[in-house]
């Protein structure tokens, strides 16, 4: 339901695994997102300019709404739509960036690898969460 508009929002699509993840209390409850600092995987990419088998550093925004289905989601590889900052911070821009890899969401990022898509965005991370821009973490700090 999501990929196409994920896929033409985000700057990166691709099928990642946790390595490692936080919870951290970068966020509260009043942005209605939890921030989680995670090491990823890349097992594919679908869009945006990037290595299989790479290992990524990302600030994941999970909305409290659904928190638990998205950890879950998170726990086995998964597809997600992310964007780079200038400063180069890897970040999620809004809700529903995470998809499970069922068999019909990889089958679709999969064909919108190949065919792209006409959906009306322009890759530019634009987003109605103006709040979820990414925090600048001192990583001396980090699990504190």
């Amino acid at each position: 339901m999501f990929a196409e508009a994920n896929f033409a929002d985000s700057q990166y699509s691709a099928l990642v695994e946790v390595v490692a993840m936080q919870e951290t209390d970068l966020r509260d409850s009043f942005s209605g997102f939890k921030m989680y600092l995670a090491n990823l995987r890349v097992i594919d990419v679908y869009y945006g300019s990037m290595r299989k088998e790479t290992e990524i550093e990302i600030q994941i925004n999970v909305s409290y709404f659904g928190m638990d289905n998205s950890l879950e989601i998170m726990s086995r590889p998964f597809i997600l739509s992310f964007c780079r900052s200038d400063r180069a911070v890897y970040y999620t821009y809004r809700d529903f960036l995470i998809l499970p890899a069922n068999d019909a969401n990889v089958a679709e990022f999969e064909k919108l690898r190949i065919n792209g898509t006409d959906f009306d965005g322009s890759n530019d991370c634009t987003s109605t969460n103006f709040d979820l821009e990414p925090i600048e973490v001192d990583s001396t700090q980090e699990g504190d």
